[in-house]
C-alpha cells in the first residue's frame, strides 16, 4: 500500500506541477482565477448539494452515501490502523486529482481544442470541443482500466457533465468538487477491493441536485437582471411621456431571449 501511495502521490504531484505550468505558459490561470464573490456562491452550492441530497436519499430510503458514513461502515472491515491512515491518504490524494484533471481536461485541453478547431456555429463548435477534450479525459484513464470499451464510456460522460459545470458556472472548483464527491466511492471501497464505475442512486442524485440548482440560480439570475433593466425602461418612459409600446417591445424581446 505503501508503494501504491507513494507512486500515486509522486505521479500526482508531478502532473499538477505540469498542469499548473501550462495553465501559465498558454495563459489559461484567467480560467482558474476565484473571486471572494465566487468562492462564496461554491460554499453555498456545496452545501445546498450535500444537504438536498441527503434529504432526498432519506425519502426515497436510499442509503445515504458519503465519505465519512461510508468510512465508518466499512471501517468495521478493517483490520488496523494502516486501512485507516490509508483511507485518509486518499482523501487528500482525491483532492489533487480533482483540481488536477479539471485544470488539465477541463480548462487547458478544452480550450486548446476550441483554439484548434474552426467553425462559425458556436454551439456547434463548443460541443466538438468539450467532446474531444472528454474523449482525451477518458484516454488518460488508460493504466486504470486497460482495453475495455465501457469504462472509457463512462468516463467520457462523466467528463462531459464536468465540463457543463464549469462551462455553466464559468467556476472550475465547481467541476472540483463534484469531481471529489463522485470519486470519493473510490475512496471508501479501496479496502474492500470492489471498485465500480457505475454510478450509484446516491451518486445520480447528486448530479440531478447540482444540475438543478445551477439551473435555478441562472433561472433567478435572470430574471432579477430584466426586471431591473424592465423597471428603469419604464420609469424612464412615464418621465418622458413615451408611448409604453418601446416598454412592451423590450419585454417581449427579453421573453424571446429567455426561451
Amino acid at each position: 500500500m505503501i508503494s501504491t501511495l507513494t507512486y500515486n502521490y509522486t505521479s500526482q504531484f508531478l502532473l499538477l506541477f505540469i498542469t499548473l505550468y501550462l495553465l501559465k505558459k498558454f495563459d489559461y490561470m484567467k480560467y482558474v482565477k476565484i473571486s471572494l464573490k465566487a468562492f462564496l456562491k461554491l460554499i453555498v452550492f456545496t452545501i445546498l448539494l450535500v444537504g438536498i441530497t441527503k434529504c432526498l436519499l432519506d425519502i426515497f430510503h436510499i442509503y445515504n452515501f458519503t465519505i465519512w458514513t461510508g468510512i465508518k461502515e466499512k471501517s468495521l472491515y478493517w483490520v488496523s490502523w494502516v486501512d485507516y491512515v490509508g483511507a485518509i491518504l486518499f482523501i487528500f490524494l482525491f483532492v489533487f486529482v480533482a483540481l488536477t484533471e479539471e485544470y488539465l481536461f477541463r480548462v487547458i485541453i478544452y480550450h486548446k481544442v476550441s483554439e484548434i478547431i474552426s467553425l462559425k456555429n458556436k454551439v456547434l463548435h463548443a460541443i466538438i470541443a468539450v467532446l474531444l477534450a472528454n474523449i482525451l479525459f477518458a484516454i488518460g484513464h488508460w493504466p486504470s482500466h486497460g482495453y475495455k470499451l465501457l469504462p472509457y464510456l463512462y468516463l467520457t460522460l462523466w467528463g462531459i457533465y464536468f465540463s457543463y459545470l464549469y462551462l455553466r458556472t464559468k467556476n472550475i472548483y465547481t467541476a472540483c468538487v463534484m469531481h471529489f464527491i463522485l470519486n470519493a466511492g473510490i475512496i471508501v471501497t479501496w479496502p474492500l477491493k470492489n471498485l465500480s464505475l457505475i454510478l450509484n442512486a446516491g451518486e445520480i442524485f447528486y448530479i440531478i441536485v447540482s444540475i438543478f440548482l445551477i439551473e435555478a440560480y441562472k433561472i433567478f439570475k435572470y430574471f432579477n437582471r430584466n426586471n431591473k433593466t424592465l423597471n428603469k425602461l419604464s420609469e424612464r418612459n412615464i418621465e418622458t411621456g413615451e408611448n409604453q409600446t418601446f416598454y412592451e417591445i423590450n419585454k417581449n424581446e427579453f421573453w424571446k431571449r429567455m426561451f
